[in-house]
């Protein structure tokens, strides 16, 4: 039995883990889905000074509330963002961190300082202008979903906190201890960033790394697949 924290990205919820966690819950295992704090079911708690430093919060409180002390931490996408800055900050408690063609960032680093770093005026999908800190959502499309799913998912995602794409990370490095580090790349999901964070990693000897020919969200798209990643490779 292993006890799974799965962190959403941007503009999603906990929700988006749904099909995933229900699979591992009912294989014996323990999962928790946070939402973070001005997203999904708590749309309402984003304000002004919503950030990256709430999202790191959240799941921080996510490790302290589980019981195991050997936790599997996934990020997707956004998400990270907030993994890594809480996997810093107890590192002892993970023994194994997933970023699910994600953001991983090193001190000093924002999401945005990334997309920006990294993209070189290549980024095929480009954010929509932010009003009031809340940057509307993209489309289910641009994330490779499609069909009736689609429809389902535009009408569950959410603005997303402009201020925690912006504010830079803070680490002491404590997350490189964690034992095992794995990043996934989806290569259909046109984002340069991830290329170059993807082959950064690949000459890293304390990770693995892999890559499937698919789209961004595996959790929706292809969860069948990724339990059996999760089972094989975490």
């Amino acid at each position: 039995m292993s006890e799974y924290i799965l962190v959403h990205g941007a503009f999603f919820g906990g929700w988006c883990w749904d099909t995933i966690a229900g699979n591992l819950r009912a294989q014996g295992h323990v999962v928790y889905t946070p939402t973070l704090k001005g997203l999904a079911e708590r749309h309402t708690e984003l304000s002004q000074t919503t950030g990256l430093y709430d999202h790191i919060a959240d799941v921080v409180r996510a490790i302290d509330n589980a019981h195991e002390d050997k936790l599997i931490l996934v990020g997707h996408s956004y998400g990270g963002m907030p993994v890594m800055g809480a996997a810093d900050q107890r590192a002892e408690r993970i023994a194994s961190i997933l970023f699910l063609d994600a953001f991983v960032p090193e001190h000093g680093e924002s999401a945005q300082s990334i997309r920006e770093g990294y993209s070189k005026g290549q980024d095929k999908i480009e954010l929509p202008p932010a009003k009031n800190n809340r940057i509307p959502p993209l489309s289910a499309k641009s994330f490779g979903i499609s069909g009736e799913r689609a429809a389902l998912v535009d009408g569950r995602l959410t603005s997303h906190p402009e201020l925690a794409v912006q504010q830079p990370i803070s680490l002491a490095d404590h997350w490189q201890s964690i034992a095992k580090k794995t990043y996934l790349r989806t290569r259909k999901f046109p984002a340069p960033y991830f290329d170059k964070t993807c082959e950064n990693l690949k000459n890293k000897p304390d990770w693995q790394v892999f890559e499937k020919d698919q789209h961004h969200c595996l959790m929706l798209t292809e969860p069948n697949w990724l339990l059996e990643f999760f089972k094989m490779k975490l």
